[in-house]
């Protein structure tokens, strides 16, 4: 995370008690602590760990917050992750909803720790040849 998605700590603070978040990626950093795979809130497609994470990098890219903006994330208790363009709760437009446990979500988080395991491997390889 660079510096334009950084809090101060008071920022921090406030975010964490009330849910609301400036960047998606920090959204996604304390909903990631309570699930482990969503669903498209638009129409229930299975969305693991990492694809996520990169949505809400591309999103933070192309739309950088400017002085005055109130939008925000917002995390539910459940780790469910939505958007507010207005700054108001009650126009949160859900994106991520938490996946159900069962097999679904198993496979989906075996095929993330999967990914992660490679991205590791990948990662001591290039440190061992530099």
């Amino acid at each position: 995370m660079d510096n334009k998605n950084k809090c101060t700590p008071e920022e921090a603070k406030k975010a964490y008690f009330t849910g609301h978040y400036p960047y998606m990626v920090q959204a996604f950093a304390i909903a990631s602590m309570k699930v482990p795979a969503w669903r498209l809130a638009s129409d229930g497609t299975p969305v693991q760990m990492f694809d996520v994470l990169r949505f809400a990098q591309k999103w933070d890219d192309e739309h950088p917050r400017k002085e005055g903006d109130r939008s925000f994330f917002y995390v539910s208790l459940e780790g469910a992750i939505g958007y507010s363009d207005t700054g108001l709760e009650y126009h949160i437009q859900w994106i991520f909803i938490p996946m159900e446990a069962g097999e679904e979500r198993d496979k989906l988080v075996k095929q993330t720790v999967k990914e992660f395991e490679e991205a590791e491997k990948e990662e001591e390889q290039k440190a061992q040849t530099t």
